[in-house]
């Protein structure tokens, strides 16, 4: 799972969340919390963006916490 997180973000620069819970079968916000909180300082530094989609100029610093 992380896996393929991590390999769709490094290659597209985002992750649909909706896809990716209907591919896994999880809730993507209760799964990845600790990781999202972490993300924070990106989005504040406006590098990513968290929302349906995490998504951002380099969004591969998500990949990279999970």
């Amino acid at each position: 799972m992380r896996g393929g997180i991590i390999m769709k973000l490094m290659r597209n620069l985002e992750l649909r969340i909706d896809e990716f819970e209907s591919a896994y079968g999880v809730r993507f916000a209760q799964k990845f919390a600790p990781e999202i909180e972490r993300l924070q300082r990106f989005e504040r530094n406006g590098v990513a963006r968290v929302g349906r989609y995490v998504e951002g100029h380099d969004a591969r610093h998500f990949s990279r916490t999970v």
